[in-house]
């Protein structure tokens, strides 16, 4: 269950960052109900949403290629997410009229780091059984 959990996350990481690379007009406006208006912030848009999404998807990919990287792909994907909810979080009460992508996003990020970390913790126990 815990590779697939990681194997799954890297996957969506990876297209999520293609998305955004060679779509980066149409993913903003599908995530954020806007888009970038001057070429900087296209370009950062393919750099974080883009480049960065894609490279975290590979790490964790990266991480699963060995078995005893495993717990340490797991923390990272609790790491990785519920940063990602706790910006999201900020950003929702500061700022004010989340769209309902952003409550989805939230959910998934804070079910699957639970979930994460749930295994993360059980496969803690079984090392030391």
């Amino acid at each position: 269950m815990a590779k697939l959990l990681v194997w799954t996350t890297g996957i969506v990481f990876i297209l999520y960052g293609v998305a955004f690379i060679f779509m980066p007009f149409e993913m903003a406006v599908l995530v954020t109900g806007d888009s970038p208006r001057t070429a900087s912030a296209m370009i950062d848009i393919r750099a974080t949403y883009g480049g960065m999404s894609a490279s975290v998807g590979v790490v964790l990919l990266l991480l699963l290629s060995r078995p005893e990287n495993l717990r340490l792909a797991l923390v990272s994907i609790v790491i990785i997410l519920l940063a990602m909810a706790i910006g999201r979080t900020l950003g929702m009460f500061k700022d004010g009229s989340p769209n309902l992508v952003m409550y989805l996003y939230l959910i998934v990020e804070v079910i699957v780091s639970i979930f994460a970390l749930w295994l993360f913790t059980i496969m803690g126990r079984t090392d030391n059984a």
